[in-house]
């Protein structure tokens, strides 16, 4: 992705701005390499303003989350997906993630949505990144890692924390009904109830974590990506 220099253009770019997307994963340019985990990755689409906008996000989660992996897009074919891994494209950076190109073309001509519900997918799968390089279980040293749909709904509740921080200094996005938007998708793998849990339990945690630094906005109180870690752990132990 090209670097970008400022954040004033985020909402525009991504929520109030429907950018016109029809091009396929062919015509993505700047093929960098093959993933380690198989697959061609992409660095550029052919849009430099979308490409601008999503680099803008990456860089506020790096900045927020203290954590690096490398982004590309992908061909994620007739499934629309995103994911993250702790394979590394680069030894200097934490894993990678990838971007179905597919995903970015279905979202940015939903009319309803123009985007919005890219921040929150993005901010998902760095939740990944900073649960296998970052997060530590409350008292120890150990990785968070739940080898099963809790890992999910824990990347939920960060990504609902980062569009509440998202909302406030950036406004024009009402977040609750953009994960309304989000959750009503039906035909991705990240919505498969046996791997990421049920509608239900997705929406409730991104509200969690929503309402979590909500509530310290309006308490006044500072909140790093440590203290939302730490809460979403606790969150989760209520959850079957």
């Amino acid at each position: 992705m090209r670097p970008a220099t400022s954040i004033g253009c985020l909402i525009l770019t991504i929520g109030l701005m429907t950018i016109n997307v029809r091009s396929s994963i062919g015509q993505c340019r700047s093929l960098t390499t093959m993933a380690p985990d198989g697959g061609a990755i992409f660095d550029q689409s052919p849009y430099p303003n979308l490409d601008a906008a999503i680099t803008i996000e990456i860089n506020l989660l790096r900045q927020l989350w203290s954590v690096n992996p490398a982004v590309f897009y992908f061909d994620d074919g007739p499934n629309p997906n995103a994911m993250s891994s702790s394979l590394k494209t680069n030894p200097l950076m934490d894993g990678h993630i990838k971007i179905g190109w597919n995903l970015v073309l279905k979202e940015c001509q939903e009319l309803y949505t123009d985007c919005t519900v890219l921040p929150i997918i993005i901010a998902h799968e760095f939740a990944h990144t900073y649960a296998y390089f970052r997060s530590t279980v409350p008292g120890t040293s150990r990785r968070i890692r739940y080898n099963n749909k809790k890992d999910e709904l824990y990347a939920d509740y960060l990504a609902g924390a980062y569009m509440r921080h998202r909302e406030v200094n950036f406004g024009g996005v009402f977040v609750p009904e953009v994960i309304e938007a989000f959750m009503s998708r039906g035909d991705y793998n990240f919505n498969d109830p046996t791997h990421h849990g049920t509608p239900e339990e997705r929406y409730e945690a991104l509200m969690a974590g929503y309402e979590f630094v909500s509530m310290a906005n309006r308490d006044g109180v500072p909140i790093s990506i440590v203290n939302v870690s730490n809460k979403a752990y606790v969150y989760l132990k209520s959850v079957d």
